[in-house]
């Protein structure tokens, strides 16, 4: 006959200790220690910080509950802490380096833009007889007269004259890589009387465009690369003003041949008589 009561357990082996009390545990300030130091490693990295960054977002909150568990169990705190600090750091200092490598990438693309000649013109910072500074006042230029006309077939050909200045203590080679054309917005050489600007120098120097369809819309002055994202551009629209840029030159007429007498005692056409 069965017995309706459970039965006894089992005795320990002998010399077995009890069974231990169970140890309060705190995941959330271990996992929020890892996420904080690993966002930190990846954090100097661009782009893989992203998600480091997101990584210790995630810190940051565990780090938090990591933080009010250890308050009342006693255990975790001190990781839940530095897991939050981490955190913290890997964020600040994956903005840093995203900024930082914002703008090495667009000084990447403008140095590749200056190099191919594919950098947009800036605005123009001045017009005809207006004295300009070009790169911080290393070169001062005015310029003092362009003047266009239209030529067969929708070209045209603008001539100017500029006056500069070298401040520096280094000569400036005055050229048609430091002087350039701005054409329907886009970069053009011209024609320019070459010359050496001396340190403290000023001179005047001539030069011209030609263009095979479009206007002139400015002259871009700078020391090294006049078709850089640096340079200096003056205005230089108001040189057609008044002139009719589809205007057609007028073809000189060609010189008439003088008529010979037909017989003798005949008449010319200048009215002399054959003898």
């Amino acid at each position: 006959m069965s017995s309706p009561y459970p039965p006894p357990p089992v005795p320990p082996p002998p010399g077995a200790s009890p069974a231990a009390a169970t140890t309060p545990q705190n995941n959330a300030a271990r996992t929020a220690l890892v996420l904080g130091i690993v966002a930190l490693c990846v954090s100097v990295v661009p782009v893989v910080n992203l998600v480091g960054a997101v990584a210790a977002v995630v810190g940051i909150v565990l780090g938090v509950l990591g933080i009010r568990r250890g308050r009342r169990t006693g255990v975790g705190t001190s990781a839940a802490v530095w897991g939050v600090a981490t955190s913290v750091v890997a964020i600040l200092v994956s903005v840093a380096v995203m900024v930082a490598a914002v703008h090495l990438g667009r000084a990447f693309v403008r140095y590749l833009g200056d190099w191919f000649d594919t950098a947009e013109p800036a605005a123009p910072s001045a017009v005809i007889g207006e004295e300009v500074d070009v790169d911080d006042g290393d070169l001062v230029v005015t310029v003092t007269d362009v003047t266009c006309e239209p030529r067969p077939y929708g070209s045209f050909q603008c001539a100017f004259t500029i006056d500069a200045t070298n401040n520096t203590e280094k000569a400036i080679f005055i050229s048609s890589h430091t002087v350039k054309a701005v054409v329907d917005g886009a970069w053009k050489d011209g024609d320019v009387n070459s010359e050496v600007l001396s340190a403290g120098a000023s001179g005047t120097f001539t030069g011209a465009v030609y263009g095979d369809y479009g206007e002139l819309d400015g002259l871009a002055f700078d020391t090294t690369d006049a078709s850089s994202h640096g340079a200096t551009i003056v205005d230089v629209t108001s040189a057609w003003d008044g002139v009719d840029p589809d205007a057609q030159p007028t073809e000189p007429a060609e010189p008439t041949e003088p008529t010979q007498p037909t017989e003798s005692g005949q008449p010319t056409e200048s009215g002399q008589t054959t003898g």
